[in-house]
């Protein structure tokens, strides 16, 4: 998942030097942005979304010395674009500031605060109260950290022995300071993945990505059809770990049963294994190809 090694990313050299910029991290649940400046110390920022802390200083605002000069790619703000670039181009919805705000874990006056000074930019495209859209220069750069992101969590998955649900914050923390020539290494070695431990699609070099089925929500398939698990989409630990224990991801077969009576919840059968029933939230993060069987609701 950025177009360049560092895109204003602060590196310490050998000699301990400390370069000004900005660095996104997340420690224990909560998203910091830290600062490290030039005679070595480090400001935190808590850029978190619980109500009794006050509102966080935007790494994009006019105030203070999070400032990016103009035109400036931040990790603050390729967090954002990437996370954009998953609803609007993935998940192919409207986005307001609300919603990337949701999905980003801050406030929405920081949001759009942060939309404002990267339309300006040409980063996005926003007209007030209407949707997010990413320009091509800023999908640019979000693929890119999208390609960063999902490559690490391969890695970290197939080489360090981590489990799927352990990578996300790992990924979402290097990907912003990982030099271009480390990510076409890890690529290399791991032989050009398509897809991530989570199914994602990985995009190339070019930011192409691979011609992948979207895969069909279990939520759509009616009772009788027999799937192959592409994708989940869910970046939630805890949910992951539950599929863990039952078996269910990428490359799991699926029987869809008739569900129990009254409930939206989804009754499927893992790999021959006993019938397991899924509240239709969890069951929306399974994505699927179907094998056979009626295919869906629509």
């Amino acid at each position: 998942m950025p177009c360049c090694s560092t895109h204003g990313a602060s590196v310490r050299s050998g000699r301990g030097e400390v370069d000004r910029g900005p660095h996104a991290g997340n420690v224990g649940g909560t998203a910091l942005l830290v600062w490290w400046t030039g005679d070595g110390a480090d400001t935190v920022e808590d850029v978190t979304t619980q109500p009794s802390h006050p509102r966080p200083r935007d790494p994009d605002s006019s105030e203070g010395p999070g400032t990016p000069p103009a035109g400036a790619v931040t990790p603050a703000r390729e967090q954002l674009l990437k996370v954009l670039w998953g609803l609007e181009m993935e998940q192919g919805l409207r986005v307001t500031n609300s919603l990337l705000a949701q999905h980003a874990g801050l406030h929405t006056s920081t949001v759009s605060d942060a939309v404002r000074r990267m339309a300006e930019d040409s980063f996005v495209e926003h007209h007030r109260y209407g949707a997010v859209a990413l320009t091509p220069a800023g999908e640019q750069i979000a693929v890119q950290v999208v390609r960063r992101h999902r490559l690490l969590e391969t890695f970290l998955v197939s080489s360090l022995d981590y489990t799927w649900d352990e990578v996300h914050e790992e990924a979402d923390v290097l990907e912003h300071v990982a030099s271009d020539k480390l990510i076409e290494r890890i690529d290399e070695k791991l032989g050009h993945p398509s897809r991530d431990p989570h199914g994602d699609p990985i995009p190339d070099s070019s930011g192409r990505l691979p011609a992948l089925s979207r895969g069909t929500s279990i939520v759509k398939l009616e009772p009788g059809a027999t799937a192959v698990v592409s994708r989940i989409r869910s970046d939630d630990a805890e949910l992951l770990r539950y599929f863990s224990v039952l078996g269910l991801g990428p490359g799991a077969r699926v029987e869809i049963l008739v569900p129990p009576p009254f409930t939206r919840d989804v009754r499927i059968r893992i790999d021959g294994g006993a019938p397991v029933v899924l509240g239709e939230p969890a069951a929306e993060e399974v994505l699927t190809d179907p094998i056979d069987g009626p295919r869906g609701r629509g």
